[in-house]
């Protein structure tokens, strides 16, 4: 029986999985456990070894591309780094949409090596084939590297925080539905969704407008029966404490109550997840979106729409300064 959940949250050793780890080694979840490991997967290899050049104990960075096979695929670099996909990205589509034009076209490919999670747990060490979350951003492969990730996703994974698009940006690539029903026949539950919509080119009233629904960041949590079903108490508490750190401290409190029907864990991890609860209120209130700030004082609503409109008129400007993003809203 576990007695104290601020001891398991200190030793445990807690493992995420980077697919798509352009950039900087960043997720909230590291701190939470002290004792984490991070593993990137990036198949660009300037930038892999960027990530190494920088890395901290306990976490490597691999430059192989992940999917539900082995094999060697062409990789398409896009104008922005950032859109570089192994599908090749389809100019129907993005020409249709502000910003997007700017810089979806491919300027390179290059074959880089495909490997599959479940080929590579196979050989590797334990925090590999133990991990607990992972987070994919491979712009348009992610179903092929959850399809060739089955046993890990079926019996360690508790998280997975994954970009799903709702039309086909790349050409032949799998959209949300496909990525929902891998994430559903392997026991998991859609708490979060992260929605981002582009508005049509040729739009230019001042008349305000949602956009279109493009893509999204869509984050899945393992549904807590199956873990107690398989006796995986281990990570019953890892779900609990990442619940609670991603803003689900309701999803928290029904765990807690099936370990104690379940005299998993002790009544004095009951009130350390209640002095967790307290402590997340608080940072939760500090967290109040600017934008959201500014939409409720007075005349709020207006300022934001005439600096949308100063945006307008300055786009191509702003473009050349780098922020193309602007014609992406997020809801």
């Amino acid at each position: 029986m576990y007695k104290s959940l601020e001891e398991f949250r200190r030793n445990y050793c807690f493992t995420y999985i980077d697919v798509g780890a352009r950039r900087a080694v960043k997720s909230t979840l590291l701190k939470l456990f002290p004792n984490s490991t991070w593993i990137g997967f990036e198949p660009a290899i300037d930038e892999c070894a960027l990530i190494n050049s920088k890395k901290q104990n306990g976490q490597e960075c691999f430059p192989y591309a992940l999917s539900d096979k082995s094999g060697i695929q062409t990789l398409y670099i896009t104008k922005s780094p950032d859109w570089s996909s192994l599908y090749e990205p389809n100019p129907e589509i993005f020409i249709q949409f502000k910003g997007l034009k700017d810089f979806y076209k491919a300027v390179d490919n290059y074959q880089v090596s495909l490997k599959s999670l479940d080929e590579l747990i196979k050989s590797s060490d334990n925090s590999l084939a133990n991990a607990d979350y992972m987070k994919l951003d491979t712009q348009g492969s992610e179903a092929d590297i959850l399809n060739g990730s089955q046993v890990l996703i079926s019996t360690s994974i508790i998280g997975v925080e994954v970009e799903v698009e709702f039309i086909p940006l790349y050409k032949k690539q799998p959209l949300f539905d496909q990525i929902h029903k891998v994430m559903m026949d392997n026991g998991f539950l859609l708490f979060d969704l992260k929605r981002s919509r582009c508005i049509r080119s040729g739009f230019t009233t001042d008349i305000d407008t949602k956009g279109q629904l493009i893509w999204g960041d869509a984050l899945y949590l393992k549904d807590f029966s199956t873990l107690i079903t398989n006796n995986n108490y281990d990570k019953l508490l890892v779900l609990l404490l990442v619940a609670m750190e991603l803003g689900f401290p309701d999803y928290s409190v029904s765990i807690l109550k099936a370990m104690l029907a379940n005299k998993i864990v002790s009544t004095e991890i009951q009130q350390e997840v209640h002095q967790l609860m307290n402590r997340l209120g608080v940072r939760q209130r500090r967290k109040a979106g600017l934008v959201e700030v500014i939409a409720k004082l007075p005349n709020g609503r207006k300022f934001l729409k005439y600096l949308r409109r100063l945006i307008d008129d300055n786009y191509e400007h702003i473009v050349k300064l780098g922020f193309p993003e602007y014609y992406f809203r997020r809801d």
